[in-house]
């Protein structure tokens, strides 16, 4: 798996956000997709005020999340920045999204070890579409992991379609599914 590139999908499709906001689940969020779902998350993290890039103290920060929490959920992200006096820096955003691939792909692993024989634009999609469900979302997925293993990228692809992402999103991932079996048929065909 190549964490730069699942790093750089992920950004593409979640957004960057470096105050706290709601999901689409209306879990409290920060980053790339990060949860903080509790306060203690949220004054375990190293934020900043926005005006003046000074550390915030625990109090702001457990208010920041509180304020969140009680909002409408459903809002674009810029909206909740309002709500919030703290942001995290570029560089911690980058680290908490490392972890959490990095969390997401060792758990994957650890339950199905077989997926880090497959290729690795393969193992990149499994770390995105983990990241998204979680584990055990990705994990419902039998019928495209079993394509995948078998080598079956066309069908794999048919499978992989998620609900609540972006129509473009699940052509990406099915594009990127596809490519694999398009460089088997190049190899077969030489």
């Amino acid at each position: 798996m190549n964490k730069a590139t699942v790093s750089a999908w992920l950004k593409q499709h979640e957004g960057v956000v470096p105050w706290m906001y709601l999901d689409t689940a209306g879990v409290v969020t920060v980053g790339v997709g990060h949860a903080l779902e509790t306060e203690e998350d949220a004054a375990s993290l190293p934020f900043r005020f926005k005006d003046t890039g000074e550390p915030a103290h625990e109090s702001v920060i457990r208010a920041d999340w509180r304020a969140v929490k009680a909002a409408q959920p459903g809002l674009m992200a810029e909206k909740y920045s309002r709500l919030t006096k703290t942001i995290l820096s570029k560089e911690h955003i980058d680290w908490l999204l490392d972890y959490d691939i990095e969390k997401h792909w060792v758990s994957l692993l650890a339950r199905r070890p077989e997926l880090s024989t497959l290729p690795e634009q393969a193992q990149n999609v499994l770390a995105e579409m983990a990241f998204n469900l979680g584990v055990g979302g990705l994990l419902q997925y039998r019928r495209m992991i079993a394509c995948m293993m078998s080598g079956d990228w066309e069908q794999a692809a048919e499978e992989s379609s998620r609900l609540g992402v972006s129509p473009k999103r699940n052509n990406q991932t099915a594009q990127l599914i596809r490519a694999l079996g398009v460089g088997q048929s190049e190899e077969a065909n030489a």
